[in-house]
């Protein structure tokens, strides 16, 4: 998109966007020095899942869940981190929050596939194991407490009402 705008500005306001660029990507990039060089604890309140331990901790679950597809060098998914915790711990008791690292093991990388992420931090919204809503990218935290908030307010009897899919030709 930066390319896109580059062509079409003249050099003075080419230089302009340069700049804006590049502190941007220092924000981000300092941002995640800083947090590199600390120890973050996740919240307890939130499962780290694998591929192993999916079936158990979303597909099976009675309660809606949200699962933050991450990884380790995503400076994105780094500032999420705290936002996500502190989330975890304001909707405790009405939604389940999990996270799975789409780099730890191929099954992973799978896993995600067959969900749809394309790119981290991405957060999706399961319902008796079926996707039914996801958030791509880092927003602020009161766009993620509107998002978390619809999510409950449409899906809170999802696990209830819903049935799971046995056909009785396939055993």
């Amino acid at each position: 998109m930066v390319l896109r705008l580059l062509r079409i500005c003249s050099l003075s306001e080419r230089s302009d966007l340069h700049v804006r660029a590049f502190a941007f990507n220092e924000i981000a990039l300092s941002h995640s020095r800083k947090r590199n060089s600390e120890m973050i604890v996740v919240s307890e309140k939130i499962v780290e899942t694998n591929a192993a331990s999916w079936k158990g901790e979303v597909t099976e679950s009675k309660e809606l869940v949200v699962v933050e597809f991450w990884h380790p060098e995503c400076p994105y998914c780094k500032m999420l981190e705290p936002v996500y915790a502190e989330l975890s711990k304001t909707y405790a008791g009405k939604l389940r929050f999990g996270r799975l690292n789409v780099m730890e093991s191929e099954e992973n990388q799978d896993l995600a596939a067959k969900h749809g992420v394309m790119s981290t931090p991405t957060l999706k919204f399961f319902c008796g194991g079926r996707p039914v809503q996801d958030i791509v990218g880092m927003l602020p935290k009161d766009y993620l407490q509107q998002a978390i908030d619809f999510a409950i307010k449409k899906h809170r009897e999802c696990a209830e009402r819903s049935t799971p899919l046995t056909l009785p030709y396939i055993s």
